[in-house]
């Protein structure tokens, strides 16, 4: 390595003036190293061949117990207002560099030409549109990007879309419903903790795809280190690239990520604008204190303005980053609306500002402005790192505005924007949502006060509405029984609502146009001898229960790519998937995300449970969940109800439905097509978690609620919900799963034939009703008719026997006939007559005719 001192000479602005001077003129302004460097004992050696380090960056002080200095980049738009055309060419450099490591497409000539108009951009910045642009994309599609918060958001992002690859960011602020993926720790930084919240998983976990991770700097790869430790633990990547504007590792830092890649048994590379040592002695930190004291005595309170305040709105809400961002298209077209809706704000120069992490769309617009104005454009950001200004030619911050926001546990308020220099014409600001505009604003020294100080128009631009936000799932112990990581409820509690009504009442509510689920039925409880009945169903299934569950689950897993999202239709559905989730765990020790959602004869599933999931999972790893099938009217429901959401939104879910039994034959992903009485079958909510059947209601149910139903906790003495799964669960053994995997390496498959509907059909013409919707076929569906319905006659297999003892208790009890027919192809069916029920309801949900 040779030394490398910085050239400050060399560095222009197009918009920085001098400090504090009050002028919109271009002027020169420098920023160096050579202040912290000889403070502290620093020193910086170069590789050959690589940037003059003055070129990209300055040094400042901060205040961090763990790192006392501060690099301060010029190509970066984050501690360093800029022109966005050369940060983007300093991103498309770096991606080149990441190109020529994925494949032999960037060809030293093409480097040497970019890496030559970068630095001639920054000394002749009004040179930038002649900036080339080279298509990268060829290659980037098989890579995933990761951006580190806060620095290097939008450099990932720039990266990403140079390469046409999959990006996200990690983030310091993971909401409350966030799907978290990981966490790993920057150890120096002044807050620490990242997350990695993906809605689409399956991406990062696609193990062929190279993973490139971007920051900004790279000193001593501990951040590095932690985030593939992280990420190998959940899915074991071949290759990672890491992408940096500058590797300042010492030599034992560089043999530390060796031995890592070694360790892993993974590739690691990296790639830099900047290739050096930095020396930073053990005295730095206090070294560095006599300095740090006598700008303390400088520093000045924010002092606001009177700038005229003016907000846009903007009609969509942007891809988040943090959320994963497949192709920028859609911000690309966010960004030229905005860059039209500010045309009319006037001339003269303008910083638009990006907040925190939020940098990539604000530096679209930046460039997309520049472009098209006459006048200086430059990108900056507000950071929550803590550093010091003074105002020195050789000394990387040359002044800084502090502003607070409103409180958080954890979290300091100080907020800092630096270098911003001169007076602004126009400062614009961008924001998802009114929320987040009213944060600018709600500390008397806010970021708004605080930018009064450098110019007299603030344009703050926000998303026409508030991002539509959906209720958060239910859990138990307050909403049903079930442990709170065997199910999350997309229900609404409608538990506080008198929504039952006697069976006859119903009936005639239903006849005169009511849909079914717009009230309830009251709460059949089972009779002493009905629930030993139960028992002894649990006692003699119980086996091969175990058996079918693990069967299903197998499929489910390996058509799902080992990563299920298991979506219960509620409430038949919730007993299985919840005893699926924990076989998965069993056998494979994952936990599986289990929703608990409602679907409705007539009127379709629930399209905000489905767009809840879609935002916090990659659909096609969804798999519904049912009891059992009879005649298959759900699988037909279901069928057509995702492809109307699919029609509407863009967002396709497979319309597969796993079943514990599939006695109507009617799906291909089952555990049997025996017909047998399962013993969730046989009660209500006392098997279900203690959850209603579900309610939609206009007068109940909003346009952003999901479908409701009720918990009925009155019920908790008489609960079985875990006792039956428990009962179930602790059969997964080791031996019982081999079993399972050799039953289906044996399978062949067998597709569906419908034999169940046409069976209905027959029977519906059989016996004169000619209506297959009031034909229930299968022990389930004949037990559900005799504990909520108007029952005709019951028709029983001849040998049945004690598999429907419960059907036979509850008949007698009710004084419904039981009629033996052989050649049945059901253990048993249950008949409803409209001329006996009147208000008996058809496949819509309403009155048959």
């Amino acid at each position: 390595m040779t030394s490398a001192t910085p050239e400050p000479t060399e560095l222009a602005n197009p918009v920085f003036g001098d400090h504090f001077r009050s002028t919109s003129a271009p002027a020169t302004h420098e920023l160096g190293a050579g202040l912290v460097l000889e403070t502290i004992g620093m020193s910086i050696a170069a590789s050959e061949g690589t940037l003059n380090f003055g070129i990209i960056y300055g040094i400042a002080l901060r205040r961090n117990p763990r790192r006392a200095h501060l690099l301060v980049s010029k190509v970066l738009g984050k501690h360093y207002p800029q022109s966005p055309a050369i940060i983007e060419a300093a991103a498309r450099v770096l991606a080149l560099r990441v190109h020529a490591e994925l494949s032999s497409g960037a060809t030293p000539d093409v480097r040497e030409l970019l890496t030559r108009e970068l630095v001639e951009a920054l000394r002749a910045p009004l040179m930038r549109h002649k900036l080339s642009h080279i298509d990268l994309r060829d290659v980037g599609t098989g890579a995933v990007v990761v951006g580190f918060a806060e620095a290097a958001t939008a450099l990932g992002a720039c990266v990403a879309s140079a390469l046409g690859a999959y990006y996200v960011s990690s983030t310091r602020y993971p909401g409350p419903t966030s799907p978290s993926y990981g966490a790993f720790e920057e150890e120096h930084s002044h807050a620490s903790a990242h997350h990695l919240t993906p809605r689409d998983r399956q991406t990062l976990d696609d193990t062929s795809a190279t993973v490139i991770l971007v920051d900004d700097e790279l000193t001593t790869g501990k951040t590095i280190i932690n985030t593939i430790r992280m990420l190998h633990a959940t899915a074991t990547h071949a290759a990672y690239i890491v992408a940096t504007l500058a590797d300042l590792r010492d030599a034992g830092s560089r043999t530390a990520l060796d031995e890592v890649a070694s360790e892993l048994g993974v590739t690691i590379r990296v790639v830099a604008l900047f290739d050096g040592e930095l020396t930073v002695p053990d005295s730095a930190v206090a070294s560095a204190q006599p300095l740090l004291t006598r700008l303390l005595r400088t520093e000045r309170e924010v002092s606001g303005g009177d700038a005229a305040v003016t907000v846009i709105s903007y009609p969509h809400a942007a891809p988040h980053p943090r959320d994963g961002i497949r192709t920028f298209d859609e911000l690309n077209v966010i960004a030229e609306t905005l860059t039209g809706q500010l045309a009319g704000i006037g001339t003269g120069n303008t910083l638009v500002l990006g907040v925190e992490e939020d940098m990539f769309l604000p530096l679209r617009v930046a460039s997309l402005l520049e472009e098209r104005s006459v006048d200086p454009v430059v990108f900056g950001a507000t950071t929550r790192s803590p550093a010091f200004a003074h105002d020195h030619p050789d000394y990387g911050i040359l002044d800084r505005l502090d502003y607070t926001v409103p409180e958080v546990p954890g979290d300091t308020a100080r907020r800092f924007a630096y270098n911003l220099g001169h007076t602004y014409d126009s400062v614009v600001i961008i924001t998802a949502s009114a929320a987040d505009t009213g944060k600018l604003a709600a500390t008397a020294t806010s970021l708004l006060d605080a930018l009064s100080q450098r110019t007299k128009n603030i344009v703050i631009m926000e998303a026409a509405a508030p991002v539509k936000r959906l209720g958060e799932p239910l859990t138990g112990p307050v909403f049903g029984s079930y442990k709170p990581e065997d199910v999350s409820w997309l229900l609404k509690d409608l538990s506080d609502v008198v929504l039952e009504t006697n069976l006859e009442d119903r009936e005639v509510a239903v006849q005169n146009g009511s849909h079914y689920a717009e009230s309830l039925p009251l709460e059949y409880q089972p009779s002493a001898e009905y629930q030993s009945l139960f028992d002894e169903s649990l006692n003699a299934t119980r086996d091969a229960l175990a058996f079918h569950v693990a069967v299903v689950a197998e499929q489910i897993y390996h058509l799902r790519e080992g990563n299920p999202v298991l979506l219960s239709l509620a409430r038949a559905g919730t007993p299985i998937g919840v005893l699926i989730r924990r076989y998965l765990h069993a056998a494979y020790g994952i936990d599986t995300p289990h929703y608990a959602l409602s679907i409705v004869r007539g009127r379709g599933i629930d399209a905000n449970a489905l767009t809840y999931v879609s935002e916090h999972h990659d659909p096609r790893l969804v798999m519904f969940v049912d009891g059992w099938t009879g005649k298959g009217a759900i699988v037909r429901e279901l069928t057509d109800a995702l492809k109307d959401y699919e029609n509407a939104t863009g967002v396709r879910f497979r319309p597969e439905l796993a079943v514990l039994a599939d006695p109507g034959s009617c799906v291909s992903v089952y555990g049997t097509r025996e017909d047998y009485l399962i013993p969730s079958a046989g009660l209500n909510s006392t098997v279900s978690g203690l959850v209603s059947r579900t309610v939609l209601n206009e007068h109940l149910i909003g346009p952003d609620d999901f479908h409701g139903a009720k918990f009925y906790r009155e019920f908790t003495d008489v609960d079985v919900s875990n006792f039956f799964v428990d009962t179930v669960s602790t059969l997964f053994t080791a031996e019982l799963i081999a079993r399972a995997r050799f039953a289906n390496s044996r399978r062949h498959g067998e597709e569906p034939n419908w034999s169940g509907w046409k069976a209905v059909e027959r029977i519906s013409t059989e016996y004169g009703i000619n209506n297959v919707n009031l034909v229930k076929p299968g022990v389930g569906e004949t037990t559900r008719v005799l504990l909520r319905r108007v029952p005709w006659k019951i028709l029983v297999r001849p040998d049945a026997g004690a598999s429907i003892a419960h059907i036979r208790l509850l008949a007698a009890g009710r004084g419904v006939p039981i009629e033996p027919v052989d050649g049945l192809p059901f253990m048993a069916v249950g008949l409803i007559h409209p001329q006996l029920s009147p208000g008996a309801t058809g496949f819509d949900g309403r009155k048959a005719s």
